[in-house]
């Protein structure tokens, strides 16, 4: 029935660190600055939280928050004249990022709260990082220099990982 609390509508709370946390980056299609989404009077960031509980409560996404302006960067160290060689980054709108910041929240919340993430999920997580594998492997190889045992690792480096892997195997 959509009651649970995270299907609330959100609070000027939540909306105000969503924009605490931005950072003055590129805008979208839009041109709209952070600058000016952090410098709202109180009345607009009212009428700003009541469009965005709109969206969230119609779930009716707004159309222009699809496109992109798509700025390629070309790679350190590598040929410009090949277009293999650029990174592709998409600059979208910073309304719709902070509303994306705000669900984001919300969905992280939820899942830290109710113990829905595994222990070895270190990466993207609020006081956790990725090297912390790192310091357990580390962790791993002096224990097992001290027992005088081996350790085991196998790590993967796919190039194009994302456009070229198949998921569910390598979860499988």
């Amino acid at each position: 029935d959509n009651t649970e609390d995270y299907n609330q509508p959100f609070s000027m709370l939540e909306l105000k660190q969503a924009l605490q946390k931005s950072n003055d980056s590129a805008v979208g299609p839009d041109d709209i600055h952070y600058r000016l989404l952090t410098n709202l009077p109180e009345s607009s960031l009212t009428l700003l939280l009541t469009v965005f509980n709109s969206i969230w409560e119609s779930g009716i996404f707004p159309p222009s928050w699809r496109e992109a302006t798509i700025v390629a960067i070309p790679k350190p160290g590598k040929d410009s004249s090949d277009p293999n060689n650029y990174r592709p980054i998409a600059l979208t709108s910073c309304l719709c990022k902070t509303m994306e910041r705000m669900v984001n929240n919300r969905l992280m919340w939820v899942l830290e709260s109710k113990g829905l993430l595994a222990l070895e999920q270190c990466g993207f997580r609020k006081n956790r990082s990725t090297a912390d594998h790192l310091v357990r492997f580390d962790s791993y190889i002096r224990n097992a220099f001290a027992k005088k045992e081996h350790v085991l690792a196998i790590f993967f480096d796919l190039e194009k990982a994302y456009d070229t892997t198949w998921k569910h195997g390598i979860l499988s």
